[in-house]
């Protein structure tokens, strides 16, 4: 790319001669994000065939860029912890992960597919436009979820269901499935282009159907997301004070008040568990919120501890990428992931390059939620950021370092964050996607 123009607002939405195809490709993609499946063993999804086509896509309209500290990051993490798993693991713990490192290589291979194609279609301005089409698509398998649970639909129960009980939606897990919908119920509640009377109804089966999903950690994804969207909204009001002070006050009230609301909300679990099993989970969570995660079925303290250990055992370098699973099992007989994304990063990258990312995402929503300057780039730097927000709470209980949407979602947000402050320094000259694509200012 070799423009010298500046990424300003005009051309970060260059709406006028944005390619149809990147459109339909775009939203295309965004609707398929609410699919994915197991198909010998690995997770794939409608959304990873076009990928491929839109990465194509968005090198011939010169819009395929990719920042040099992104590239070298995912590079030293490959490296390293890649050199580390075939060569440093099997020395320390006796281990040879052999196929299921080429595997997670290739996910992270993905994962970086998806970021930069975030970043794409964010150059491209039609970022929103996809992850409205996201949205929709998660509403509408919300709304079937409804229909299934209402009137009853053995096929589609069978499919979409986990242990014909909790709700998946066309996704391998209910607790992936409650968390993207959070991220949707995230997009849906800021978004100025669609009426509140189509977007309330949409919201509103996408929270029923993380009741439906019977997550603890959707529950909780969902719970601190709206306090988030709050905290937003008195950011933006003339009475912060008197609105902080109301929190603070309704705060002091329930937790004052807890048992007796825990009461309250049990005996009316009670009045509806026949019919809808899944509240039974939600009664466990009000009554012991820790206890309802770590343990409670969950066994995630178990799971937990083992990655500690790994931590400890090699903290600088970890058990290198892939290789979880397999020092789980020669450790401790399980060959289940963290169910932490943030443990299960600092046991395979090791500790220095999970904080130097993790310390990276919070400069990145830090400066998404300082975004000044363009209203419309400042609201769309709030939404994606609310998104990933909703990815990053479910990572305490979920392994999602490899989610599709999560990297997409993080690349749209790093083109929003670092175009809009660029273009306060002075110019940004993407080179030529064909060439060595990277943003540099002048």
């Amino acid at each position: 790319m070799t423009s010298s123009r500046p990424l300003t607002t005009d051309t970060a939405r260059p709406a006028g001669h944005t390619s149809q195809l990147l459109l339909i490709l775009g939203c295309a993609l965004g609707l398929f994000l609410n699919h994915s499946t197991v198909v010998e063993g690995v997770n794939v999804s409608i959304a990873d065939a076009l990928l491929v086509i839109l990465v194509f896509a968005l090198a011939a309209q010169r819009r395929l860029i990719i920042p040099p500290f992104v590239i070298m990051f995912f590079l030293a993490v490959l490296a390293i912890s890649g050199v580390t798993a075939t060569v440093l693991t099997p020395v320390l713990f006796g281990v040879d992960a052999g196929p299921a490192v080429i595997s997670d290589i290739l996910k992270m291979l993905v994962s970086f597919g998806y970021l930069i194609c975030g970043i794409g279609v964010a150059m491209a301005g039609i970022h929103m436009s996809v992850l409205r089409w996201f949205a929709i698509g998660a509403s509408a398998v919300a709304l079937l979820g409804i229909v299934i649970e209402v009137v009853g639909i053995p096929a589609l129960r069978a499919t979409m269901y986990y242990g014909g009980a909790r709700y998946r939606g066309f996704m391998v897990d209910p607790n992936y499935w409650a968390v993207l919908a959070c991220a949707a119920i995230a997009f849906l509640a800021r978004d100025t282009k669609m009426r509140l009377a189509i977007r309330l109804p949409m919201i509103l089966s996408l929270i029923v159907s993380v009741l439906l999903s019977a997550s603890k950690t959707g529950l909780i994804t969902m719970s601190v997301l709206l306090a988030v969207l709050a905290i937003d909204s008195a950011r933006k009001s003339r009475l912060r004070v008197e609105i902080a002070l109301i929190f603070v006050g309704v705060g002091i009230v329930v937790t004052a008040a807890w048992g007796t609301i825990a009461q309250a909300v049990n005996g009316l679990v009670d009045q509806y568990v026949e019919a809808f099993p899944q509240l039974q989970r939600v009664s466990l969570l009000i009554e012991d919120p820790i206890g309802a995660i770590s343990e409670g079925g969950s066994g995630r303290a178990d799971t937990w501890a083992s990655g500690l250990t790994m931590v400890e055992r090699s903290p600088f370098l970890g058990v290198g990428i892939g290789s979880y699973r397999a020092v789980n099992g020669s450790l401790f007989g399980e060959t289940t992931v963290a169910h932490n994304t943030y443990l299960q990063l600092a046991a395979e990258w090791g500790l220095p390059l999970a904080i130097l990312f993790l310390g990276w995402m919070v400069v990145l929503l830090v400066r998404a939620t300082n975004i000044t300057g363009d209203d419309v780039v400042a609201n769309d730097g709030l939404v994606v950021r609310n998104m990933v927000i909703a990815f990053l709470i479910g990572s305490f209980s979920l392994s999602l370092n490899n989610a599709r949407m999560f990297w997409l979602f993080v690349g749209v947000l790093i083109y929003l964050v670092y175009q809009q402050r660029w273009g306060e320094q002075g110019r940004v000259k993407p080179r030529d996607a064909g060439t060595a694509p990277q943003w540099t200012t002048s």
